[in-house]
Formats: structure tokens, sequence, C-alpha cells
């Protein structure tokens, strides 16, 4: 049984913001945010992801700077087409997910029940993840933690936030 896609407005928002870091024309970011929202939809996975916003780039001129020098480092070498694609999708499905969660974390803690929100960040070695985030970190809410709530505009960031009972994690 599949889950249904998470809402298109939560799509919507993540792809603007990884919009922003590509280099493209108008009409190109239009094409891929189309083709993005198409696949999210329909729940894709990383290959479909990578064939259909493939295509849309045949032979078009782009680039994303940020995206290529994080891969490159991650991988230790200039990172071919589908790197690139495959770290899109990536973050593309990774900042939607977080979106969204971010919007039900937000409508639990309206309610006023007296959470506290636990951080799990998946990092090498208890270090910090991109973000900042570190694993089993609990935060007090505030208008500041929630500024700070994921996604936090790093494409591989491994961070997820949690809402629980103070009690639960002493």
């Amino acid at each position: 049984m599949m889950l249904d896609p998470i809402p298109r407005a939560f799509a919507l928002a993540a792809w603007q913001r990884i919009a922003s870091e590509i280099t493209a024309s108008v009409e190109l970011k239009a094409a891929m945010q189309e083709e993005a929202l198409r696949l999210q939809a329909k729940n894709c996975i990383q290959r479909e992801f990578t064939r259909g916003m493939g295509a849309v780039l045949h032979g078009q001129r782009w680039d994303w700077p940020k995206g290529k020098a994080l891969i490159a480092e991650r991988l230790g070498e200039p990172p071919h087409v589908d790197d690139l694609l495959e770290g899109l999708f990536s973050w593309f499905m990774s900042a939607t997910h977080k979106l969204y969660r971010r919007g039900q974390i937000r409508a639990l803690l309206a309610e006023g029940m007296g959470h506290v929100i636990l951080v799990s960040a998946d990092a090498i070695d208890g270090e910090p993840a991109p973000c900042g985030a570190a694993d089993q970190q609990v935060l007090t809410v505030s208008d500041d933690v929630l500024k700070r709530m994921p996604p936090c505009g790093h494409p591989f960031c491994a961070c997820s936030w949690a809402l629980t009972y103070p009690d639960y994690v002493k």
C-alpha cells in the first residue's frame, strides 16, 4: 500500500527554494518545476526522477554550483550529470518531506501540550549535521528554534525533528 503524496504546496515551496540556486533560463526552470511536481505527485523513485528531469534538461544549459561543489566533496571527483540529478532528487524529496513535517509539528505545537523537540541527526562520529543539529539533542520550543526547523538549505542534511514530552527524554 502506497501512501498518498505530500500535498503539492509543500513540494512547490521546496522546489522553489532549490530552483533559486540553479542557473538556467526562466523557461527551463519552469519546465523543471513542472516535471519535479509531476514526479513528486506520483511518488516517483530516484530512477524515475533522474530520467524525467534528464529528459527536460537534455541539451539545455543549466548549472547548480552549490550542488556541484557539495557532490564533488562527497565523491572526491567532479560530479556527472546523473550525480547532480540524484542530488536534486535527494534534496527535493527531503525538503518536501521536512516542510510537511514542519507543518505537522507547528500544528501540534499550537495545541499547547508542553512538547519538546527531539533531534535525530545522522552524522559521522557524533559530529553535528550540516545544519548544526546534534543527534539526540532536546530543544525547548522557542521562536528561534522554530526558525531553525528543517529544511535547513543543505542538500544532504540528515537531521530529523520530532515532538515528544519532556518526561520521555529524561
